[in-house]
């Protein structure tokens, strides 16, 4: 799975110390899917190509229409 790295972290993507990885903000990776979805939900990363404006809220993109439609 392809996500976005949105602060720095250190992971273990295989569980073991042996897979320690420094994880780098604004970083691009393809990542085991598991390993992936648990740094999603701990809001370490994105799926790629969520826009950087949904990343702090709503993922709801009638919300973006909203804010461009009132300015």
């Amino acid at each position: 799975m392809r996500v976005r790295i949105r602060e720095d972290f250190t992971g273990f993507p295989d569980g073991t110390d042996g897979s320690k990885t420094h994880y780098r903000a604004g970083q691009t990776l393809d990542l085991d899917e598991d390993f992936a979805k648990l740094i999603n939900q701990k809001g370490h990363a994105v799926p790629h190509g969520v826009p950087q404006s949904a990343e702090n809220g709503s993922m709801n993109k009638n919300d973006d229409q909203e804010k461009n439609d009132s300015t």
